[in-house]
């Protein structure tokens, strides 16, 4: 596992350092994407039984998880996003303005997060992007700074996963290369993503930042009273 801290932002690889990488498969391919490439995918498909319905409705103040999110991938600067709904999906379509996301239905949300996953990889467009940034919509915390981080990253080193850390210890949301895409069709459903991020850990990196919302799972109404 190799760790790298950064400081936003990040700077382009020179001409000589990106020369001097020749040998990496697909570098350049990953050089050149930018965010009309990489489709940012919000998972909320799940019912919210320890919060008391879908997280996609809980509210942070009297902004949505979902509206939270959202706000955030967009000030990032992401163009292509899609939200994946199950639960609730009729009330949390009444309840959002949805018109500049994709929303796609997973027909079978009980295998979990990964069931959504490749509910978005059933479609050609998503399928065919350069990378997917898999957001659970229980981290509504998350600093957009930290997206975008997340995607420099990615864009300046080729690698597979890029996971943002806080304190050293793994979080959400995580960007995931098309060519992991195969790996999370056929990943278990009892480990779904973290089947890929820990199956060849040669090909993750991991990248502390400043924000302690890639850690904050909110999943019951006890976490947000700790947060007011």
């Amino acid at each position: 596992m190799i760790v790298l801290v950064i400081l936003y932002p990040v700077k382009p690889l020179t001409d000589e350092k990106k020369s001097s990488k020749q040998g990496h498969d697909f570098l350049h391919f990953f050089l050149e994407a930018d965010l009309e490439d990489i489709f940012s995918i919000i998972l909320a498909a799940g019912a919210g039984s320890r919060m008391g319905g879908p997280k996609a409705l809980a509210l942070l103040g009297k902004v949505t998880f979902l509206d939270a999110v959202t706000q955030a991938t967009v000030e990032a600067g992401f163009t292509k996003i899609a939200v994946v709904l199950a639960h609730g999906s009729a009330e949390i379509q009444r309840r959002h303005d949805l018109h500049a996301l994709r929303v796609l239905h997973n027909a079978d949300p009980s295998e979990g997060p990964i069931s959504s996953i490749r509910t978005a990889l059933g479609v050609p467009e998503i399928r065919g992007a350069a990378a997917l940034l898999v957001h659970p919509v229980d981290h509504p915390l998350v600093m957009a700074s930290t997206l975008k981080v997340l995607v420099d990253t990615f864009r300046s080193g080729g690698w597979d996963v890029v996971v943002p850390t806080f304190e050293g210890r793994g979080g959400h949301p995580t960007l995931f290369s098309r060519r992991v895409f195969p790996d999370l069709l056929s990943a278990p459903p009892e480990m779904g993503a973290r089947y890929v991020v820990r199956r060849e850990k040669s090909r993750v990196l991991r990248v502390e930042v400043e924000d302690r919302g890639v850690r904050m799972n909110l999943d019951t109404p006890e976490d947000l009273d700790r947060l007011a």
